[in-house]
């Protein structure tokens, strides 16, 4: 199955993803997405060698593999990502079982030869020719079966058959997906209520605890012997689920809706049984299952929710030129760039405007004018920056001098959505009359715009103008062991050093200030050393 990882390089403020699609056969065109834990904002990253064609924000792979830069990652925020492929062969990854066999004490494996696993004691499994059979001999004790490995994505149909009326308490019929363990799971739940009617909820259970993520009572009715399918569904962050009679149509809506939830990002699929606490049917009870089908998707996968850490700081970003990238300071004891030396200052952020798009008109011979009403814009606003000396300024003017849109982000905490703005006229202010001392301020008007779209350059050290810098010819880069996923990586030109240390290291490796002054010098401590 596909695969994706992403390692945070704080120091520079990006993220390093490399997606691999080496067992999905004919994946030429691959595309990574963030997607932020808190709304599922998803963001496409922008590729910067070998776009995909017409195909939108992919890169061509390169032996079934990608990498991506994310320069433009939200600070302080938890966010994954997940990569899906253009123009592959599909391969059959379903999971089907129409239990025709003969199984004594198991489920034994699949029609497609998956083994299923079967918890509690495996006496209480058995497979009779037609269907498999659960047989369940105590109150509030789970039967759950499980299937496949690693799943992400998955569809899961599966026929329930209910053997009695519930009496004191109801009974849980449910399809799983993301199934880890026990305690660790999502649910996707017919409950046969002691009234004989039929309610549907998708339930999640991280740590051994249940939450609901949505219900809905279905106006089922039931009865002895019924047939019911379950079909639960899972893809990214969103939870389906619906039930309905066997041998009526399938309902064309979803009936219940998940709400969005990452608590768990791979698993088994799968079923599960139980009488709730306070049922007083007749024991042991024996249940029928058949029909099981789950269609797994195998055209995305995700990473593990990550943070990239602000280090107390802004980042003023150029989306397409990310070498110009440049960090932007807030200077408060006790931090170290605050000391004499280079850098660049965040002040203020300026008053906002938020212009009003829309007009009035004025109707002939009408005495008031009537409204044009159109959404309101972004902000309008000043970015002040201050930088200490020429080579700072030098730098900022840098970013500045393309004239296209940058991103200026920062902790959450202060109030400033991550925006990317279009920047008319820069003022540049001296401190003191006389032009020798180095501090500046400068005055950036901006109007938040849209997120340009587009490739980018590669980040420091990936464009062949860095490699130039580094080897005076191609027999140099080889004979220095140089591969092509380092160039594409960017790590052929120095840029990246996983040795850095970020503040908080800092933090964890020194007793006091003290500690760190007598072990090094301020320069050492602000380069990461």
């Amino acid at each position: 199955m596909p695969t994706i990882s992403a390692v945070p390089y704080p120091n520079l403020g990006h993220v390093l993803v490399q997606a691999n699609w080496g067992d999905v056969p004919y994946a030429r065109c691959i595309q990574v997405l963030r997607v932020r834990v808190d709304n599922g904002q998803e963001t496409p990253l922008r590729p910067y060698v070998y776009p995909c064609g017409d195909a939108g924000e992919f890169i061509v792979a390169n032996d079934h593999k990608a990498i991506f830069w994310d320069t433009e990652a939200p600070l302080d925020t938890a966010f994954f990502y997940r990569t899906v492929s253009a123009e592959f062969t599909p391969v059959d990854h379903s999971i089907r079982d129409s239990f025709s066999r003969i199984n004594v004490d198991t489920w034994n494996n699949a029609d497609t030869l998956q083994p299923w696993t079967v918890e509690a004691t495996a006496a209480n499994f058995d497979v009779n020719g037609t269907v498999g059979t659960v047989e369940v001999g105590a109150v509030n004790n789970s039967r759950r079966t499980s299937i496949g490995d690693n799943l992400t994505d998955a569809d899961v149909y599966v026929d329930f058959q209910i053997p009695v009326t519930a009496t004191g308490a109801d009974i849980h019929m449910a399809a799983t997906t993301r199934y880890l363990d026990t305690g660790n799971m999502y649910r996707y739940q017919a409950e046969f209520e002691t009234n004989s009617t039929v309610t549907l909820s998708i339930i999640k259970r991280v740590g051994a605890v249940d939450t609901s993520l949505g219900s809905l009572a279905t106006g089922l009715t039931y009865a002895p012997g019924d047939w019911f399918r379950v079909r639960g569904k899972v893809s990214g962050s969103a939870h389906f689920a619906k039930v309905w009679r066997r041998g009526t149509p399938e309902p064309a809506a979803w009936m219940v809706t998940g709400t969005l939830d990452n608590a768990l990002l791979t698993g088994k699929v799968g079923t599960r049984i139980i009488l709730s606490v306070g049922n007083t049917n007749t024991l042991p009870v024996t249940f029928s299952v058949d029909n099981f089908f789950a269609t797994v998707d195998f055209t995305t996968m995700q990473t593990e929710p990550l943070t990239l850490p602000s280090d107390g700081g802004f980042w003023l970003r150029d989306p397409v030129r990310p070498c110009n990238d440049r960090r932007v300071e807030l200077c408060f004891e006790p931090n170290p760039a605050c000391l004499p030396g280079p850098g660049i200052f965040f002040i203020e952020m300026g008053t906002e405007t938020y212009p009003n798009n829309g007009t009035v008109v004025n109707p002939t011979n009408a005495q008031l004018p009537i409204p044009v009403r159109r959404k309101r814009r972004g902000a309008d606003s000043t970015l002040s920056l201050a930088t200490r000396m020429f080579t700072d300024r030098d730098a900022l003017l840098e970013t500045l001098t393309p004239g296209g849109e940058l991103l200026f982000s920062g902790p959450p905490d202060y109030g400033i959505p991550d925006r990317y703005m279009w920047i008319p006229p820069v003022d540049v202010g001296r401190f003191m009359p006389d032009h020798r001392y180095q501090p500046r301020l400068h005055r950036l008007p901006y109007t938040t715009v849209a997120r340009p779209v587009g490739t980018t350059q590669g980040v420091c050290g990936s464009r062949f103008m860095d490699l130039c810098n580094v080897y005076a010819t191609w027999d140099d880069m080889a004979a220095a062991g140089i591969t092509g996923t380092d160039i594409l990586s960017g790590l052929a030109g120095g840029a990246v050093d996983p040795g850095f240390r970020t503040w908080d290291e800092v933090d964890a490796d020194f007793a006091d200030w003290d500690a760190v002054e007598a072990e090094g010098s301020w320069d050492d401590v602000r380069d990461g050393d």
